[in-house]
Formats: structure tokens, sequence, C-alpha cells
């Protein structure tokens, strides 16, 4: 969708001839993109469904339908590789979010146009919820080259953006890779297939990483030699997908309306078509250990990076509108300086002071969602954290953290909370960005009324020290004289804790005549206290690990209700001790059953028994590393259980040490029951 540049009435009619090369130039690469799409889009889209049906793998098909294309599929013809073909399985799925994105997005517009029922609540909250949501769908490796004026700031947040998304998938490829040979017993080579797999997803993220840091450094040269911000100038030897970034750079510096014209109308069509390449592998991501979270941080973060380039361009709208407001005033300041000249001066400092405040607005948004993206991150990690630590200590046995039970009284809850965790988490995740841009806006805002209330920054300065410092100081000094004399003239100084009054007279008296200030300092304490319990649960609204209530109403926090029922799920569910010991019973039963077709005989089953039953205790094996021939007779049975009980006593004779580590002390009995462990069995002469 397009938007040529049309003229109104109380628009300067010379600007009509800049206005038309413009438009001309929009027309232009309308159907130069027009011929893109239809030279390369369809076509390859069309070999796709054909070699999907030729192959007749179907599982192929449906991975390339719901968007994580983790196979390839064999392009062998076409001598582009494995990761050619996901490269263009990436183009192509983003072609189509593209479209389907702009139809959602018109949809809404259309609605929320002057000729549709504007009045109505439903379409005045249905409109900013089907784009926000439209945008949330899409990808945003480099989301910050379009959403920033400057190409320098863009490659900074794309550079730290890129970083994240390597690291964490490094962290959970090796997490995984070690959890498969921990339980999955995979040898070395398996495991390095399974890492190898990934080889093409680690060289595209270098390249990206690469690629922002190069234009990193590129543009701080350039600020260095010629000492301003420039955007950059279209190379002819780019690609295609960087010529379309570089245009919209270059072009996005006419005017307010223009700009964002140019960020709501061509940021689909442009950034998706050619520079997605995360979503694939963002699904598979999410799809990984553990699942409600990372995949949760994934796409809350997504939602919050769409909100930030939607609300940008709502901006570029107010401020189009600001300025338009502003012709319109300075025609009636026109008007009535003919009527009275001697409101010229004030008139015009008025008019200054507006459209500087005016500008000052639009670095206020990009700001406030910039510092709160950043607040988001930070707590998130903070919680990433936290999780991974009480999963580990679960796994080790320390559930002490979920022993509360009265927060998730029934089965039913914990499982019901667990499967809505993740939407918890993103909503979460959102709410508090949109409630940490609103904070930032407010103080940024009020900061700037006031910076302008007073023409002179030192007259501002002055005022606020005499408003605010000035008291403070007073009051610091008051309350640490108070600390001073109860330390060294009324407190006694003997060992014990009761404290002892010394000069109880003059402490009285003191207390009577600091009554007053006192009272004040409380009125002040009491408002500061207000303001931080208010600062601290806008800050922890987003950590769902932490109970923001006050105690004895644990109950009445969902969010914290939800969080502890899912890690009671997740961590019985997921707990990797209880998965290793499954898993060995399991081999053993298969084992047992092949033993009873084909049953061994005394020798090799002595063999077994004495010779490699301690190499396999020490490996922890302890179903079957007891000694104890399947294939056997009762009698024999119970002469190997004896053998072993006489063995084990020889060994804790010999070794007082093992009766300590071998014993599982229970912290609930004071006389806990031993239980004989054979894995902890070792010979020591």
């Amino acid at each position: 969708m397009y938007k040529e540049l049309s003229m109104t009435w109380s628009t300067n009619r010379s600007l009509s001839a800049i206005a038309a090369p413009e438009n001309d130039r929009c027309q232009m690469e309308k159907k130069r993109d027009h011929q893109l799409y239809m030279a390369v889009m369809i076509s390859a889209a069309c070999l796709i469904v054909v070699l999907c049906l030729i192959s007749r793998r179907k599982n192929h098909a449906r991975q390339l339908c719901w968007g994580f294309p983790s196979i390839a599929i064999p392009l062998d013809g076409l001598g582009i590789g494995a990761s050619g073909c996901r490269l263009l399985y990436c183009v192509i799925m983003g072609s189509w979010g593209a479209d389907l994105l702009t139809n959602l997005l018109n949809t809404s517009l259309y609605y929320s146009s002057p000729f549709s029922i504007t009045d109505s609540v439903y379409f005045f909250m249905f409109t900013p919820t089907v784009i926000i949501l439209s945008q949330s769908l899409a990808y945003f490796p480099v989301f910050a080259c379009v959403h920033t004026p400057l190409p320098i700031l863009g490659h900074l947040l794309g550079l730290l953006y890129t970083s994240l998304l390597v690291s964490s998938n490094v962290y959970s490829d090796c997490a995984a890779a070690r959890g498969c040979s921990y339980i999955g017993n995979m040898s070395h080579r398996e495991v390095g297939i399974f890492l190898g797999s990934r080889v093409w997803t680690y060289f595209l993220y270098l390249c990206m990483l690469l690629y922002f840091f190069l234009y990193t450094v590129f543009d701080l040269v350039q600020v260095l030699v010629s000492g301003k911000l420039q955007p950059r100038k279209t190379q002819n030897d780019r690609s295609v997908c960087e010529l379309y970034v570089s245009n919209l750079l270059k072009r996005r510096v006419r005017t307010c309306s223009t700009s964002y014209h140019l960020l709501r109308d061509n940021l689909w069509n442009y950034l998706i078509r050619g520079l997605d390449y995360v979503l694939p592998n963002a699904y598979t991501f999410c799809l990984r250990y553990p699942l409600p979270l990372f995949g949760a941080f994934f796409m809350g973060f997504s939602m919050i990076i769409h909100l930030v380039i939607f609300c940008s361009a709502h901006e570029y709208l107010l401020a189009e509108k600001l300025l338009h407001w502003l012709q319109e005033f300075q025609i009636t300041v026109d008007f009535i300086e003919d009527i009275l000249p001697s409101t010229k001066p004030t008139l015009n400092r008025l008019f200054q002071q507006v459209l500087s405040f005016a500008k000052a607005y639009e670095i206020i948004l990009p700001l406030g969602s910039i510092g709160a993206f950043g607040f988001c991150g930070m707590f998130s990690l903070y919680m990433l954290h936290t999780t991974y630590k009480q999963i580990m200590e679960a796994a080790r046995g320390d559930t002490g953290f979920f022993v509360r039970s009265e927060l998730v009284p029934s089965l039913v809850y914990r499982l019901a909370a667990t499967m809505r965790f993740t939407a918890f988490q993103v909503a979460f995740l959102v709410s508090t960005w949109m409630i940490y841009c609103l904070l930032l806006w407010i103080l940024l805002s009020i900061g700037l009324l006031f910076y302008y209330l007073f023409n002179d920054f030192r007259h501002f300065a002055v005022h606020v020290w005499s408003w605010f410092m000035v008291p403070m100081m007073w009051g610091a000094a008051m309350y640490n004289l108070q600390l001073f004399l109860c330390k060294y003239v009324f407190l006694e100084r003997t060992r014990g804790t009761l404290p002892l009054i010394r000069l109880r007279w003059l402490y009285d008296i003191l207390a009577y005549f600091l009554f007053f200030f006192n009272g004040i300092f409380g009125f002040v304490m009491c408002i500061l206290r207000g303001v931080g319990v208010i600062i601290f649960t806008a800050v922890m609204l987003f950590r769902l690990d932490w109970d923001i209530y006050m105690r004895g109403l644990e109950g009445w926090d969902m969010g914290h209700r939800t969080y502890m029922a899912y890690m009671y799920v997740e961590c019985t569910y997921n707990n990797m001790i209880m998965r290793l010991f499954v898993h060995l019973l399991l081999d053993s039963l298969h084992q047992r059953r092949r033993h009873q077709h084909h049953p061994p005989s005394q020798e090799a089953t002595l063999s077994t028994t004495w010779r490699s039953g301690s190499s396999k205790r020490e490996r922890g094996d302890v179903v079957r590393g007891e000694g104890v021939s399947v294939g056997s007779t009762g009698s024999e049975q119970s002469s190997h259980r004896a053998r072993l009980h006489w063995y084990l006593a020889y060994t804790l004779l010999r070794n007082p040490t093992l009766c300590r580590d071998r014993v599982t002390h229970n912290s609930h009995s004071l006389h806990p029951t031993p239980h004989t462990s054979y894995g902890s069995l070792y010979t020591i002469n």
C-alpha cells in the first residue's frame, strides 16, 4: 500500500513541485516491487509446493505450513543446498506474512476511517488491538534499522539483539545436547551430529552480527569525520534486501507525514520480505526446554518491539497533526498582529515555546520506549535466572521454594495454571512495558514542562534547588543530629542488648521540642512510603516469582499462584533424576523380557554378577548393577542378596565414613530410616 503526497489548503502551493517527483518515484517503486513479487515470490511458492508433493514428504509439508522447516526438502537438482532451501522458505513465508498483515492493517484502518462508525467503543478498542496483534506476529531481526531515524542507533540495537539471540540459542543447544547425552544415553558422535545440524543457524547469526558490527563501525567513523549524524547513501552493489532498508532509511527524513506513511505502509513490504530469517528458528527455539519460559519471553519481546514501532508511527501522526495546528496557529498570530501590534512579542515567544515543546516531544516517546524496554529486559533476565536456579534445586531434591501448598490447593488448579502460564507471561510482560512507558513519559513530560516554564536553565536549576534540595538537606541534617545525640549522649554503653537511657529528662524535653519537626518529617515519609510502594509494585509487576502482596494475602496474587503451580508441575514432570530413573527401569524391564526368552548360562551370570557389577555400580546403574541374575531361580536370588548384605556389612565396618554418606537423612524425622544403596558400594582394600 503506497500513499501519495497530497496538498491541503493550508500548505504552500510552491511545494507541489517537490511533491510531484516524490509521487512519481513512489509509483515506480510500486511497479518494481510488484514485478519482483510476481517474478520471484509466486514462482518460488509454486516450486516449493510442487516439490513437496513430488517428494511425498508430508512431514516437510506440514513443517512448512506451520512455519518452522527444521528439515530441508532436498533440492539437489537446483544445487542450492539445505541452507538455500531454508532461506528460500523464510523469504516465501515472509512474503505471505507480509500480505496477511497488510490485509489486517488495511481492514483495521478501514474501520477506523471517518466514513465508518467511529463513535462506537467497539471500534475504538478493536482498531489498536488488531494492529498490535497483527504487528506482534511479524518477524523482527533488524527492526531497529527501520524504527530509528539514525542508522547508528539502529545498528547498535540490532547488534545487541542479535548477540542476545546467538547467546540464547547456543545456551539452549548446549543444554539440549547435555540433556540428551545424560538422559538419552547418546554417544558423542550423535551429539556432534545434533549440534552440527544447527551450524547453518549459527552461520546466519554470525553473518548478522558481522553485518551490524561493520555498519556500526562505519557509522561511528562517519560521525567522527563529518561531525554530524547523516543517513547512509544507497550503493548499487548491495543486495535487494539491503537496497530496501537503505531506501527506506534515505526516504525517512522528509517530513513527519512522509515518515509516518513510509513507516506504516512500507514497513511490512520491505522489511519482512527480505530480512526475516528468525521466525523458523524462533518457533523451534520456543519448543525447547523449558517451553513456557523462553518461548513466552521471546514472543513477549516480539510484541513489545512491534508496540514500539506502532507507538512511533502514531507519534509521527500526532506530530503531523501538531504541525498542522501550529500552521493554523501561525495564521491566527498573523491575524492578531494586524489588529493588535502590541501583542507581537508575547505571541512570538509563546509560539516558539510551543514549537520547541512539540519538537522535544518527538524525542520523549522513543526514549521512554527504549528505557522501558531496557527495564523489561533486565527484570526478565533476573526472573529467568531465578527460575533456572529453582529448577536445578528441584532436580537435586530441594523443593523448599514451593512448600507453601495453600497457594496451589488442588491438582486441577495446578494443571490449569500451567496451561495458562505462557499467556500470563506474555501479557504481564507487555502490560509492564506499557506501564513503564507511561511512567517514563509522565516523568519526562513533567521535567520538560518545568524546563519551558522557566526560560533559562540556570533559573530552572535555582528554583529546583530552592524548592527541593534545601528542605531535604535541612531534614537530613536534623535526622542525623537525632541519631548522633541518641548514639553518643543518651545511649548507655553496655554489653547486653537492653537499651539503657542516660539523661532521661533531657531526652524527653528534646522529644517534646522536636515534635513538630518529626510530624512534618513523618508526613513526608508517609508520602515517600506510598510513592515507594507504587514504584516497587510497578517495577516488580512483571516478576511472577515475587509475591507483591502483604503477608496473609498471598492467595490473592493470581500471577504468583500461577507461577508456583507451573513450577510444581514442571519440577515434578520434567525432573531430570526422575526421568533418568524411569529410563533405567524401562531398560531393565526390556532386558528382563529379553532374558526370559533367551536365559543366560550360570557361568555368564556369575561373571556378570562379580566382575562387571562393580563397574556398573560406579556408573550409577542402580537397577542393573544389583548383581542379581535375572534369569536365576528364587533360591539363587536370595543367596545373592545374602552375599551382598554380608559384603555391605564388611565394607561399612572397614569404612565408617560410608555410613554417613550412604544414608539419606530426612529433615522431617529425628530418627531417619537407613536404606541400602548398592550404587554407593566401593571395594576399598
